[in-house]
């Protein structure tokens, strides 16, 4: 030990700082030392107390501390990143941001979308489209920002005062060939405010009603089938994600296999070994992703609905736009995923809860029909290839339909269901039955979620971003037993094998995930035609 001396005079002896001077001197040492001693023994036992207590949320539930430390398990390498670099998406800066007067949707002031439709569309065809837009727009105010052949998708950008005009007289002026242009929107992730830290009883509540413990008996998916989560960044180090199942993961924001974190990520806490940081969005992906394919029987806090299926991590950032939303879903059905989960969608903002129905459905039926013409291209696209796209309806307790992405007639929307299994509060509706209106599939619980955080935490939330990855993890199950299995079936698969919901008749049944699986393996022929669905009509 290292001694401490005092000040001392010239030619007086050095003592040490425990040198026993007198009897009192002694003692009073003695009982500091204790005193110092007791305290830090304090001061441990409240760091413990930290740690161990269960933690009080303010509504009476609580967890113990060990579902929030798990032990070291081996890292499964990740996949090598051999795709091309290439050029990713920038960010839209929140200066050119804009409200459209007419829709109240969130855009880009200063940028459209393009994309080429072409059947035999090439890097040929893509370059001589820039070629035949730059020879009318020549001046360096309007120019390409933005490409990719593999998606044959373009960004241009041009003055705000211009953007309407050029949008509508693009297709006019470049006739030879075939594409579509529109606004770049901006969208929100469908998560509400989530709290923290469940009782053992209440984390699983979930797999109850909608049989998945039941489904698990016939199979947990095979890796023939693979799932892509479309949404902001994961931690694929997290024990309920890591595994040898991740494949081809990609990220829209730096065009490579990076889907943790993008550089310029708004950084609260950063996680150094992984280069992750703890932010919402950076949260919101990861916990998507366990609810469809988290993994099973690692000693986890949780388990994913298809644990065994394949699965596809797609990072489009913190900011979900119309672009990057295609980027992503487009990569996804190119690359071979079977299902395909969207948590995402336009916010319409304050108050549109409250104008009236009619109102909504009118705004759903005369706008938004140049995003509504895209993404049905892209719909079909994916239904041409068999993928099925599973989307969050969305938490603004509006219809739907007023999101042109949710319109679609091929792909799953999905509700969200309180823990008294009704309709809750905030979610999108889709289903009117006096207007013939169908828009809702299916409905999964979306309140109190268990589900991955970063850094081997969990955490809990509510919203339909956390319903729809359970039905993607389903969807994943009628295709393990089933890979034959159309959209059309599998839609009408969810609705006739679904428990009605009290009081739900805005919304699809309750999933009943055992009930899925056993008639996907029965069916071999083409359904028959089901109630209308889908369309303001």
């Amino acid at each position: 030990m290292k001694k401490i001396f005092f000040g001392r005079k010239a030619g007086h002896q050095r003592l040490s700082f425990w040198h026993p001077w007198t009897f009192g001197g002694c003692l009073w040492r003695i009982i500091v030392f204790l005193a110092l001693l007791m305290l830090l023994l304090f001061l441990l036992c409240l760091f413990r107390r930290c740690d161990d207590r269960p933690y009080d949320n303010g509504n009476g539930t609580r967890v113990p501390n060990e579902l929030r430390e798990m032990d070291d398990q081996p890292i499964v390498p990740l996949p090598d990143d051999d795709m091309p670099a290439r050029q990713g998406i920038t960010p839209i800066d929140e200066r050119d941001i804009i409200e459209d007067d007419s829709t109240h949707q969130r855009l880009a002031g200063n940028a459209l979308n393009v994309i080429i439709n072409d059947s035999a569309a090439s890097e040929a065809t893509m370059q001589k489209w820039e070629q035949e837009f730059k020879q009318l727009y020549p001046a360096d105010a309007y120019k390409v920002t933005y490409r990719n052949p593999q998606t044959m998708l373009l960004q241009i950008q041009v003055p705000p005062a211009e953007r309407v005009q050029i949008k509508n007289e693009l297709p006019q002026k470049i006739t030879d060939i075939k594409f579509k242009v529109f606004d770049e929107a901006v969208f929100t992730m469908d998560m509400q405010p989530k709290d923290k830290i469940f009782e053992y009883a209440e984390l699983s509540w979930f797999y109850k009603p909608i049989q998945a413990q039941e489904a698990w008996d016939i199979t947990m998916g095979t890796p023939n089938v693979t799932v892509a989560i479309v949404d902001s960044y994961f931690d694929l180090y997290h024990p309920d994600l890591n595994s040898d199942r991740i494949v081809k993961p990609y990220s829209v924001r730096n065009g490579n296999s990076n889907v943790a974190v993008a550089d310029d990520c708004p950084k609260i806490d950063p996680d150094p070994e992984h280069g992750g940081c703890i932010y919402a969005p950076y949260e919101h992906g990861s916990m998507v992703a366990s609810l469809a394919i988290g993994n099973a029987n690692n000693g986890a806090a949780m388990c994913g609905i298809a644990p065994k299926c394949k699965f596809m991590p797609v990072s489009v950032g913190h900011q979900f736009t119309m672009l990057s939303l295609l980027e992503g879903i487009l990569y996804a059905v190119n690359q071979g995923a079977d299902v395909v989960n969207v948590s995402a969608g336009q916010s319409f903002g304050r108050g549109v809860e409250n104008v009236p129905l009619d109102q909504q459905i009118q705004y759903a039926q005369q706008t938004g029909k140049d995003m509504e013409d895209v993404w049905d291209y892209v719909f079909g696209m994916a239904d041409e290839r068999n993928v099925t796209i599973v989307w969050a309806a969305g938490n603004e307790a509006i219809y739907s339909g007023m999101d042109a992405s949710k319109r679609g007639k091929n792909t799953v929307r999905v509700a969200a269901l309180d823990t008294n299994l009704r309709m809750a509060y905030f979610s999108d509706f889709g289903n009117i039955a006096e207007r013939r209106i169908y828009d809702s599939n299916v409905s999964a619980p979306g309140v109190r979620i268990l589900g991955a955080m970063p850094n081997k935490n969990f955490d809990i939330g509510e919203g339909t971003s956390f319903s729809a990855p359970i039905v993607t993890g389903a969807v994943a199950l009628m295709k393990s037993v089933n890979p034959a299995l159309t959209n059309e079936q599998i839609l009408s698969i969810l609705k006739t094998t679904g428990k009605p919901v009290p009081n739900g008749s805005k919304i699809g049944p309750m999933l009943q995930i055992k009930n899925a699986v056993m008639a996907a393996r029965r069916t071999t022929e083409p359904p028959s035609p089901a109630s209308p669905r889908g369309g303001a009509a």
